[in-house]
């Protein structure tokens, strides 16, 4: 083998390790997502005790407020990361919630840096 087939050889191989490496590199790029919420999305469900906003990563911080019927603050104070999974916000409800439609607000900041903020709403059944 002659050395300049040697070397188109050894670049072949450098950009199929390059590429390998880029790809797999890729899903540690990616901003995280939301994978589910609890109570999910625009679902009827009994009074929960908590509700939770699971992302597909790490997060370095996050807030989540439930307000019900009329506005009124459905959640305790102190909603954010849960300590325990940190790919997820978590808060405590209040006890005793009444029927009606339900709002949860959630923020977090990911491990990437980058922010994100969104809602969904949830239906509490008498």
């Amino acid at each position: 083998m002659n050395s300049e087939t040697q070397m188109t050889r050894y670049h072949s191989i450098l950009i199929v390790a390059a590429s390998a490496a880029l790809a797999s590199a890729a899903p540690a790029l990616a901003h995280v997502r939301v994978v589910s919420t609890s109570p999910g999305k625009s679902k009827t469900v009994k009074a929960p005790a908590a509700v939770i906003v699971q992302f597909t990563g790490l997060i370095r911080s996050g807030t989540l407020s439930v307000k019900g019927p009329g506005g009124r603050a459905a959640s305790m104070p102190g909603g954010g990361r849960d300590p325990s999974n940190l790919t997820r916000v978590i808060v405590e409800l209040k006890p005793k919630l009444r029927p009606g439609v339900y709002t949860a607000r959630w923020s977090e900041i990911a491990a990437d840096g980058h922010g994100k903020v969104g809602k969904f709403t949830f239906t509490v059944k008498s």
